[in-house]
């Protein structure tokens, strides 16, 4: 048996300090291997321009790192916020830190190339997806062929992605997806049976993105995430608006 836990939405902003987390959040994670989706860019430089593009810097990569966060998934919406540059500085503070990654990558085979580790004697495997309805971006941000970029989710590749890991020998399958309406406290209905026949091959379908919680349940063995919340969101100036600054639904989290 292996303990996991699991977190949504993490972003770090070039303000960020070591002390991200209270000691008792920190507490929590300590035992046990811990898994989120990082949700901006690391890079040296500050983003001053005009767009929406949330970035930290490389060292947040240590903060995780410290805080026992070992493994994370790239496929969002914001991994591609400052092109392949973007995604090549995340992966290199990751790699230097000693964190794991999925979901996201160089090229498409890359991006949805599942993550095979074994951790407390257990063998796991683990893909992340991005869901194309929940979010239509404004042009094709989704790894293609040699474009780098998140995975895209497609319900019959994940499936059969997962099939192929449980051959694999992976005695616990998670597949972590970016999805659903953010701010609407809710899972919408076209993600219920989606959710429902990803259970019946991954044991852990975990999601974020709401930037809000969604329900939790069981079925049989295998549980869904359907929505985690923002773990961590350092605030961000947006329009003229402070977001994440303040007590709202977009503060809640869950630690499952």
């Amino acid at each position: 048996m292996a303990l996991m836990h699991v977190v949504g939405d993490i972003a770090f902003s070039h303000d960020s300090t070591e002390a991200w987390i209270d000691e008792e959040v920190r507490a929590t994670l300590s035992s046990g291997l811990s898994v989120g989706n990082l949700e901006c860019v690391l890079v040296d430089e500050p983003y001053t321009g005009d767009g929406l593009v949330v970035n930290g810097h490389p060292r947040a990569a240590r903060y995780l790192r410290e805080a026992n966060i070992r493994v994370v998934s790239l496929a969002n919406n914001h991994i591609r916020d400052l092109q392949e540059a973007g995604i090549v500085s995340t992966q290199r503070a990751l790699d230097d830190a000693g964190i794991a990654y999925f979901g996201a990558g160089l090229t498409e085979a890359e991006a949805l190339e599942p993550l095979i580790l074994e951790e407390q004697g257990v063998r796991m495997g683990f893909i992340g997806r991005q869901d194309p309805i929940s979010h239509p971006p404004p042009g094709n941000i989704y790894a293609q062929g040699d474009q780098a970029g998140p995975a895209r989710f497609v319900l019959s590749e994940a499936l059969e992605t997962g099939r192929a890991l449980r051959a694999q020998g992976c005695e616990v399958t998670v597949c972590f997806l970016h999805w659903g309406i953010q701010k609407v406290p809710f899972l919408p209905d076209w993600l219920i049976d989606t959710t429902r026949q990803l259970l019946e091959v991954f044991d852990v379908v975990a999601g974020s993105h709401a930037h809000t919680l969604y329900p939790c349940w069981r079925d049989q063995d295998a549980v869904a995430l359907t929505g985690l919340g923002n773990f961590y969101f350092a605030p961000l100036m947006w329009q003229g608006e402070l977001l994440y600054s303040k007590p709202a639904l977009d503060r809640l989290a869950v630690i499952a």
